[in-house]
């Protein structure tokens, strides 16, 4: 199986919170990393939707437009 990788820490901690385990990780520059779950194709995008209609994504969003103020 091919591992899914995301750079996104909301989706990331969404994935632990569901009891996925990070399979490994990238550190790509200082505070950012790229995370590895072995996850089946289907069930990742089962999981992407569930994320994208969850309070955890709407909550993402407003912090991303809140941090958006300071630029």
């Amino acid at each position: 199986m091919i591992l899914k990788d995301t750079t996104d820490v909301w989706f990331v901690a969404f994935l632990m919170h569901k009891g996925h385990k990070i399979s490994k990780y990238d550190v790509i520059t200082k505070g950012k990393v790229k995370c590895y779950f072995d996850i089946s194709d289907s069930n990742w995008k089962e999981l992407k939707l569930e994320f994208n209609n969850s309070d955890l994504s709407q909550f993402k969003s407003l912090i991303d437009k809140v941090k958006d103020l300071s630029y």
